[in-house]
């Protein structure tokens, strides 16, 4: 007769290595000189559960053969056959139950799900760790969707989570909707106005050491095009001096959008179009150049508009008002011809009148003879000057012309 010393259940610890001992089963029997003659084995149930386990044939010492993980398998059923030797062999069998013990070998494992809706081109490029939110986004809209899950038990599989980066206090929010279960939202206490965020999701669990996982996150900020263009100075007053070359450069305008990227992005244009006959402006650096030689006795002022669009799908535009002067420089020669002298009177005639506004010099050729002041009885033409009045009435005859 056969008796089975054993105990129920027997625990051993996840990751064990083989050749750790498990379970010492021995047998006596009453017959002393079979007791030698005994043999240990471990009967084949089709469970492969045997495999990760070893005995002695001889001795019936169970030990570990292969590594035990919990997270695979937490309890193994084994069926140990002891026979004797005799003639005719008999066997008994015994079933050992083996409960294996959690460690904490597991972090949490943070996934970053998609967001909704991302099936475009672009979308599909963006790495997988960066997700979009508007500018324009709300206090508690929702930006992604993590799931966390630990592979361990009891402490060792719960965990608690929470948001790291720079500057992002304020900004963002991790709440907890289902069990491992987090939505990444806008807290909205300050603006976005960053072109973007990294953030750290930090996820610990509760064993002993605590296992950690961090997972990085990107947070795009997606510019509206609520900005108009501002020029810094309105209205521009310049001045051109005529006889320009053509290409001369009038004035440089330049206006910023607060914007970013092409919503950001300002190209100049004049207005009305009638004045691009004589003027031009670089549509990028809003330099403003003549493309004629202006003169002043036909133009003496030019005034237009210079708009500034940016590229915004719905455009947004401002403008400035430039005012150009044409500064005269002294082109023109004023024709005198000597008539006659009566009386002391110089007699000129004018034939070309000054065709500038300001007298720059006078160059009169008077004849040596000429008294300084004629009779009181003598003819003044019209256009008669004495000569010791010449300068104080040149500007009042002509005037008068």
């Amino acid at each position: 007769m056969l008796t089975w010393y054993f105990g129920l259940p027997i625990r051993s610890s996840s990751g064990c290595t083989p050749d750790i001992l498990a379970i010492h089963v021995c047998s006596i029997t009453l017959l002393v000189y079979l007791v030698s003659l005994l043999e240990y084995l471990l009967n084949d149930n089709g469970s492969q559960q045997q495999h990760h386990f070893h005995v002695n044939r001889s001795s019936g010492v169970l030990t570990v053969a292969k590594p035990l993980d919990f997270e695979e398998t937490s309890l193994y059923s084994l069926d140990v056959v002891a026979k004797d030797c005799g003639s005719y062999p008999l066997s008994q069998h015994t079933t050992v139950v083996i409960l294996i013990g959690d460690v904490n070998d597991n972090a949490p494992l943070i996934r970053l799900h998609p967001q909704l809706g991302s099936s475009s081109v672009s979308d599909l490029a963006r790495p997988d760790n960066e997700i979009e939110v508007s500018e324009q986004a709300k206090p508690g809209t929702f930006i992604a969707h993590l799931s966390v899950h630990d592979r361990d038990s009891t402490d060792n599989g719960r965990f608690s989570c929470f948001l790291a980066g720079f500057d992002v206090g304020g900004l963002f929010s991790l709440r907890r909707f289902h069990h491992g279960e987090y939505a990444l939202t806008v807290s909205g206490w300050r603006r976005l106005d960053h072109k973007r965020y990294d953030i750290t999701v930090t996820c610990a669990d509760h064993g002993q050491p605590s296992a950690v996982s961090t997972r990085a996150v990107s947070v795009v900020v997606i510019d509206k095009n609520d900005n108009d263009p501002q020029f810094s100075v309105n209205p521009v007053v310049t001045s051109l001096v005529e006889n320009n070359p053509i290409g001369a450069v009038i004035a440089v305008v330049s206006a910023f959008d607060k914007d970013r990227g092409v919503n950001g992005r300002v190209t100049y244009s004049l207005q009305p179009s009638a004045v691009t006959h004589w003027l031009d402006v670089d549509r990028v650096t809003g330099t403003i150049a003549a493309k004629v030689s202006f003169d002043r006795e036909q133009t003496s002022t030019i005034e237009f508009d210079v708009v500034a669009v940016d590229g915004g799908r719905t455009p947004r535009t401002a403008r400035t008002r430039v005012n150009v002067t044409i500064e005269d420089e002294d082109d023109e020669v004023t024709i005198w011809i000597l008539s006659s002298i009566r009386h002391g009177l110089l007699l000129i005639q004018i034939l070309s009148r000054l065709n500038n506004q300001s007298i720059n010099q006078l160059d009169i050729h008077m004849a040596t003879r000429c008294n300084p002041m004629p009779p009181p009885h003598a003819p003044r033409p019209m256009h008669a000057i004495s000569v010791s009045r010449l300068w104080d009435n040149v500007h009042q005859i002509l005037r008068e012309m």
